[in-house]
């Protein structure tokens, strides 16, 4: 507007003057602008991230309000079938993974209603009906039988660390999350009815992504897979076409081969469920002998105790091992391997690269020369190669000396300095 009344004002004085002054005045004017304004920036575009609901917005202000996170879901239901219904349908939906953390029954709320009164009444004087009515007590019916339940996000349930800091934890699901959601009976107009309240926000990514990777979501809870699984295992399928399977037949979820590894271990629990220490013994062992060909195992029984005297075990990579390097063999015990203080009497060989290399195993009640002497045979049933051994070290116990060199007679005796 000043540009343009001092345009009119130069106009009354004459044409020429009119003109040249205008002209002027437009050309400073854009020189003006041109010195003053300021250069546009180039557009870029914004870098992709994860979803995360932070507590602040990059404006300084929040990105969700409290309790947002369940916008969209109804807050009021008539029954606590409809609302665990509606509740898990609308967690798939929005990849959020909420469960109890407490709850409240029916009577236990009751209960705690009318020891209020009775408190009330003791220190008042008045009747039950005034002080109930007074303060609007209302029990609920006990066909509701819970009363409230707490959900909190998986995320923002802490565990007691149980560890020693020994090995470092990769996968640490708590992030202090302090989305929660409060449900309880309440009454209203229309009757009694359940009331929803949501408070917190999340502070962690909420996507499918990350919603696939809880245990929850991948395991599989189909009867008919998990007894297709449990065949597949007694057939001798491995884990990895365990995990292959489930992911193929429960519909995309994603069975990650640790996952597989625990079904497999559960299957094993429920087959030696209710057996004794003998028994289960005797399972593993067969389950060991069974896993690969040329694996062995043996147990020895006393005939008039009943108990297991010598108990030997080797798998085939351990005979290939001894058939390979059979001239120098170190023998030694490791004592109080078990609850019942079993020896562990062990063969070791060297291979190519110099390092010791385990080649029979077998646990012995005592180190007698009886025990020693049936150990020393089975390892000769299982071992053709044994004529070869030229070294045998041991320490200076001089009850498995003299065995080994009944059994070894050719062999030369070392004895070991670190002992």
């Amino acid at each position: 507007m000043e540009e343009c009344d001092d345009v009119d004002e130069a106009s009354d004085g004459g044409d020429d003057v009119a003109s040249s002054s205008g002209f002027e005045s437009a050309s400073d004017v854009a020189q003006k602008r041109h010195r003053k304004g300021k250069r546009k920036s180039p557009k870029t575009k914004p870098r992709k991230t994860a979803r995360i609901a932070s507590s602040k917005s990059p404006r300084g202000g929040t990105d969700d309000d409290d309790g947002a996170f369940l916008e969209g879901f109804s807050r009021r239901w008539a029954s606590w079938e409809d609302f665990n219904k509606a509740f898990e349908t609308f967690q798939a939906a929005m990849f959020q993974q909420l469960s109890g953390r407490s709850s409240t029954s029916v009577l236990s709320r009751n209960k705690q209603m009318r020891d209020a009164v009775a408190r009330e009444v003791a220190s008042t004087g008045k009747s039950s009906e005034d002080v109930e009515r007074r303060r609007g007590t209302r029990y609920i019916p006990a066909d509701w039988k819970k009363y409230c339940r707490t959900l909190r996000c998986t995320h923002g349930q802490g565990q007691p660390s149980r560890s020693s800091g020994k090995r470092k934890h990769r996968q640490i699901r708590s992030t202090e999350c302090t989305a929660k959601v409060n449900v309880r009976v309440v009454s209203a107009y229309s009757g009694w009815n359940i009331a929803v309240k949501a408070s917190g926000r999340h502070n962690h990514p909420v996507t499918k992504h990350q919603s696939f990777n809880y245990a929850e979501n991948r395991s599989v809870t189909d009867e008919g897979l998990i007894h297709d699984a449990a065949a597949m295992h007694k057939a001798g399928a491995h884990a990895k076409g365990i995990m292959s399977y489930l992911c193929e037949q429960s519909g995309g979820k994603l069975v990650t081969l640790r996952d597989a590894h625990n079904m497999i271990q559960k299957f094993k629990s429920g087959q030696r469920a209710g057996q004794t220490d003998a028994e289960r013994a005797l399972a593993v062992l067969d389950e060991f002998a069974l896993e690969a060909e040329g694996n062995a195992a043996e147990i020895m029984v006393d005939a008039e105790s009943k108990i297991a005297r010598v108990v030997t075990f080797q798998s085939a990579r351990m005979r290939r091992l001894f058939r390979a390097f059979p001239e120098a063999v170190l023998v030694d015990a490791t004592h109080n391997t078990n609850a019942n203080r079993y020896k562990l009497f062990s063969f070791v060989v060297h291979d190519v690269f110099g390092k010791g290399q385990y080649v029979f195993h077998s646990l012995v009640e005592s180190e007698e020369k009886v025990n020693l002497r049936l150990v020393i045979k089975s390892f000769k049933i299982l071992n053709p190669a044994w004529s070869k051994i030229r070294v045998i070290m041991t320490d200076k116990a001089m009850h498995e000396k003299a065995v080994l060199l009944e059994a070894f007679p050719d062999a030369c005796q070392l004895l070991c300095q670190w002992h």
